[in-house]
C-alpha cells in the first residue's frame, strides 16, 4: 500500500506479534475492534488493516448499485431521467425502512360528507 515506510511497517508487526497482551486483547475484541481502538504506537498496522478491512465492503456496495441500477433500466428502459434514476437507486439502496403505522398515527383523517 503506498504510502507505508516498509520498515516501521515489520517492526510494529514484530511487535504485535511478541505482545501476550495485545494477543489477548485482539482474541477479546475481535478483528475489527481491534484495529479500531489501537493505538498511535501502531499506525502503519492500523493503516493497512483497516484498508484491508474496507476494501471489500465498497467492493460489494458498488457491485451492489450497479447491479439495482441495471435492474430498474431493464424495467424502464430509456424512459427514466438522470434525476429519477437517481431517486430509485436511493430507494432500492437504502437500509432505512419507514414505520408506516406511526405515520398514520401521526396524521388526521379528514371525512368529507
Amino acid at each position: 500500500m503506498p504510502g507505508i515506510d516498509e520498515v516501521a511497517f515489520q517492526l510494529e508487526l514484530v511487535q504485535i506479534q511478541s505482545s501476550d497482551v495485545l494477543k489477548a486483547k485482539f482474541g477479546e475484541e475481535g478483528l475489527c475492534e481491534f484495529w479500531a481502538h489501537s493505538t498511535h504506537q501502531f499506525h502503519h498496522c492500523q493503516r493497512l488493516a483497516i484498508y484491508l478491512l474496507t476494501m471489500f465492503g465498497f467492493t460489494y456496495i458498488c457491485k451492489s448499485g450497479i447491479s439495482t441500477m441495471n435492474l430498474i433500466k431493464n424495467q424502464h428502459r430509456n424512459r427514466l431521467t438522470d434525476e429519477h434514476l437517481n431517486q430509485c437507486l436511493q430507494l432500492a439502496l437504502t437500509s432505512h425502512r419507514p414505520e408506516f403505522s406511526k405515520l398514520a398515527m401521526a396524521r388526521k383523517c379528514n371525512f368529507s360528507h
